[in-house]
């Protein structure tokens, strides 16, 4: 391999068939990983207090949409009415939504008493943010 710039990257050439069957691989494994992750994400809330719909699973898998916003939409409540019940500003709501911000232990627990969903389902979540962002 050769430099094309005194840069830290390099660069390999391969056909553009060998290229497209990588992408292939690529998209195969990563709808992969979805199933399993739905699968497993599945079995975790059969424990909660209630069993998302799969509908509601698909679309959070395939637009990574957090527990938080996706039952907060489906209860029908707006940003401004949890944070009301739980006594906490709407921001917070959209950072604990957007993953820019975890929230209190405290607060996880209220925003899943509201939204009647069990606290591992946040927590777990919040775990697999903190991985993502390890990763990167």
């Amino acid at each position: 391999m050769r430099k094309l710039f005194e840069t830290e990257r390099e660069y390999v050439r391969i056909p553009a068939k060998s290229f497209r069957a990588m992408q292939e691989k690529i998209v195969k494994l990563e709808f992969q990983l979805s199933m399993e992750k739905a699968s497993s994400y599945y079995l975790a809330i059969q424990n909660s207090r209630e069993i998302m719909p799969v509908e509601l699973l698909c679309h959070k898998i395939m637009n990574n949409i957090s527990s938080v916003k996706l039952f907060r939409k489906y209860r029908g409540y707006t940003q401004q009415e949890l944070a009301d019940k739980i006594g906490i500003s709407k921001t917070m709501i959209s950072h604990i939504e957007n993953g820019k911000k975890q929230g209190s232990a405290r607060t996880l627990k209220n925003i899943a008493d509201v939204l009647n969903i069990n606290m591992d389902e946040l927590i777990q979540e919040n775990r697999s943010e903190d991985k993502k962002s390890s990763i990167f």
